[in-house]
Order: structure tokens, then C-alpha cells, then sequence
């Protein structure tokens, strides 16, 4: 049985809890992938370009493609930012904002329809 995305939101719900900054950052991580992968195989992208996901996303669905983008936003600040500017430096509000974004934009993914082929 293929593993499911969603559960990488459980798991970044439990991480979370921990409130430390590492554990924010890295439930942040835990909530774009467990929306970005959903919306990748819904709508049959190949490999793993983010912006190729987001675009389409867009192109199905514009909130959502919005959502998904602003998701990979908090992502990319929590991954690779060590100093990031004080506006995006609050790990509890960015991870209050990133889950209630997946939350809100799960139901939309998961809605999506896949493109035809050929």
C-alpha cells in the first residue's frame, strides 16, 4: 500500500508541540510536503519541481495553487533560512499559519482533477 501524505501532518502536529524553533521549522516542512505530494500525484506531475506543482495547482484550482505556494514559502524560510528578517522570524505564528493553510487547502488538493492524458 502506497504511504499516504496526510500523515506527514500528523506527524508535524506532534513535532510541533514541542514549540521549539527546530521543531516549528521542521513541522513546517512536514505540513507543505503533506500538501505538495497530494497535489503532485492528483494532478500527475513528473518528478519534483515545486514550482511546476505550484503552477498547476494554480492552473486547477487558483486558491489553492496560492495556498500551496505561500505553504512553500513558510517552507523555504524554515529550510534554508538561519537568519531570516524579523517579519518571518516568529517559529509559533509561522507555525500557526502554515497549519491552518494546509489545513485549508487539503480539501482542495485532494478535490483536484487530474488532467487528461496523452
Amino acid at each position: 500500500m502506497p504511504f499516504d501524505p496526510k500523515e506527514f501532518f500528523a506527524v508535524a502536529q506532534h513535532v510541533a508541540e514541542a514549540a521549539t524553533d527546530a521543531t516549528l521549522r521542521s513541522a513546517i516542512n512536514r505540513a507543505y510536503y503533506s500538501v505538495f505530494l497530494v497535489a503532485r500525484d492528483r494532478l500527475r506531475v513528473d518528478g519534483t519541481s515545486h514550482g511546476s506543482v505550484i503552477t498547476a495547482t494554480r492552473e486547477a484550482h487558483r486558491a489553492a495553487g496560492e495556498q500551496l505556494g505561500e505553504l512553500f514559502r513558510l517552507r523555504v524560510i524554515a529550510d534554508y533560512n538561519l537568519d531570516p528578517v524579523a517579519s518571518d522570524n516568529n517559529w509559533p505564528q509561522n507555525w500557526k499559519r502554515a497549519e491552518a493553510l494546509a489545513k485549508r487547502v487539503r480539501p482542495s488538493v485532494e478535490a483536484l482533477v487530474p488532467p487528461p492524458r496523452g
